[in-house]
This record gives C-alpha cells, sequence and structure tokens, in this order.
C-alpha cells in the first residue's frame, strides 16, 4: 500500500509599503516588532502554519536590503514588487515561483500574505490551506464587522447649513453580512496565477487594479469560501497598531 505526501505549500508575501503613515524612514515590512521586523514575523507565522516556501515581492529601491536579511534561508527568495499597485506585485511574485519551484503543481496550494499582518497565527494559515486541500478555488479569512457602518456624501457647496465639503451620513449599513477580510488568502496554483494572466491589464495603475486577490476571483465568478479570521491578524498601519501588536506579543509570552 503507498501513501502519497501532500502537495508543498507556496506563498507570496508583499512586502512594499512605504511604512510613511507609521512615521518610520524604512520600508514597513523592515519596521521591527520586538526586534523583529515584521516580513520575519510574517513569515515564521506562515512556515509553522504549513508554507513550505516563500517569495518576497520587496520595493524596489530596497531589494538589497531584503534579500540581505531573509535570501539566506533557502526556503525563501526576494524579488522586486512593482511600484504600480499591490496587484501587480503579487504577479511579479507568482512568475518568480513559476521560475524557481520545481515542486510547483496545478493544485499547490498558494497563499497571497501581506507582511503588515505579522502576527496571523499558524492556526489561520492551516484554516486556510485545509480548505484548499478539501477542494476550494479560492479562501479568504473573514473577523465579523463590530462597528456601525454608515455611508455618507460629500456637499460640494454649502446650503441650508450643511459645510461645503464637509460629509454627511446618508444611512446605516446593515452589518450582519458583512466581513473585514484578512490574509492570507488561498488559491490552488493554477487559479491564482490564471487569474492574475487575465487581469493583468487592470494591475497598471492603483486606480484600476483590485486591492486583493479574492476580487479577481469573484470577477471571474468563483466562489470565495470564508473561513474564520482573528484580531491578532491585524494590519500593520500607524504607530497604535504596533502598541497592539505589542500587547499581543506580550500576551504570548505570558502564554
Amino acid at each position: 500500500m503507498t501513501s502519497t505526501s501532500p502537495a508543498q505549500v507556496f506563498a507570496v508575501i508583499t512586502a512594499a509599503g512605504s511604512g510613511t503613515r507609521l512615521g518610520s524612514d524604512r520600508p514597513k515590512a523592515l519596521v521591527e516588532l520586538d526586534g523583529i521586523s515584521l516580513v520575519e514575523h510574517a513569515l515564521r507565522s506562515l512556515h509553522s502554519g504549513g508554507v513550505d516556501c516563500a517569495v518576497v515581492t520587496a520595493p524596489p529601491e530596497r531589494f538589497e536590503d531584503f534579500r540581505a536579511l531573509l535570501e539566506f534561508r533557502d526556503v525563501v527568495r526576494v524579488v522586486p514588487g512593482s511600484p504600480l499597485s499591490r496587484q501587480a506585485s503579487v504577479a511579479a511574485g507568482l512568475e518568480a515561483l513559476a521560475q524557481t519551484a520545481a515542486a510547483l503543481s496545478d493544485d499547490s496550494p498558494v497563499l497571497i500574505h501581506d507582511a503588515a499582518r505579522p502576527l496571523v497565527s499558524p492556526q489561520l494559515v492551516s484554516r486556510v490551506i485545509d480548505a484548499l486541500r478539501a477542494g476550494e478555488q479560492a479562501v479568504i479569512p473573514g473577523l465579523a464587522v463590530a462597528d456601525t457602518l454608515k455611508s455618507f456624501h460629500e456637499v460640494p457647496e454649502a446650503s441650508a447649513g450643511q459645510a461645503q465639503g464637509a460629509h454627511y451620513v446618508e444611512a446605516t449599513v446593515d452589518r450582519a453580512g458583512l466581513v473585514a477580510v484578512q490574509t492570507p488568502q488561498g488559491f490552488p496554483w493554477k487559479v491564482i496565477r490564471e487569474l492574475h494572466r487575465r487581469a493583468a491589464a487592470s494591475a497598471n495603475s492603483e486606480a484600476t487594479a483590485l486591492t486583493d486577490d479574492a476580487g479577481l476571483a469573484q470577477q471571474a465568478g468563483i466562489p470565495v469560501r470564508i473561513v474564520a479570521g482573528e484580531g491578532r491578524a491585524l494590519k500593520i498601519t500607524t504607530p497604535i497598531d504596533l502598541v497592539f501588536a505589542r500587547a499581543i506579543l506580550a500576551e504570548d509570552a505570558r502564554a
């Protein structure tokens, strides 16, 4: 009786954020959290959750810094991202996988993850991988929306007591059917590569590019499975997010 091992799992980590809103003079992914860069935290989490090999897309102007930090590891390759859009950077990472990952097959699970979510748990990563291995074609983590949501309009000209350029509420949005989307998002290799090939033209500008890879699947009519997200997979954008992230690490250390 013979047994077959599960297909290897691959990942593309987008790490081209500028860090400006963090008040940093270095790329966001190189900002340190308890002495370890955000991108290294993200890599650790992905590998602990089942990822075998990862490509990191770095800001072209800081490519050598990323390579010096990461590429000594035999499971990581660093490539320049694109200044055009996140979508274009992911496409560059996928192309690098195609060129270097000999074990890739049509059904290989491929995760797309943002280095700006450094503390995603291995358990969440495993949930995405398990759903792919069960036959799903697109998988995303989703977190229930806790805040009240309202749509609004902007007043172009002052009138009837309303200030010009101010925002005013239009309606309260029903949050019952809404989730906040996180990463990693997962796809079989044959699916994610074809989605990016079809949408290549839209990646040339932030005005036309999509903000996540699940959006490409939605455009193609592919059902997108939602698995449980988590609070610790927060996106690091502003200095207060680093405060929350340090609190999570402190709690981990006490556990």
